[in-house]
């Protein structure tokens, strides 16, 4: 990597974006609130798609000292 500048080689010379802020603090919030349903939407499909995140616990299978296998619950 050298110093010649931004653009040089494929991804350029950092994988860093750029810094310079050039919309307004509340063009931005109004910006990234408005996508965030879309993203959390996307995010919950993929972890849908990946893994089985029902409780659902396997039968006969217990843990140490034959206390019943649940998976932890999210008020835990």
């Amino acid at each position: 990597m050298g110093t010649e500048g931004l653009n040089q080689g494929p991804r350029g010379l950092t994988s860093y974006m750029p810094v310079a802020i050039t919309e307004s603090f509340a063009s931005l919030m109004a910006r990234l609130s408005a996508e965030k349903p879309a993203v959390e939407q996307a995010h919950n499909a993929l972890l849908s798609e990946r893994y089985d995140l029902s409780d659902r616990p396997p039968q006969g299978v217990t843990m140490d000292r034959t206390k019943p296998f649940r998976r932890a619950s999210a008020s835990n």
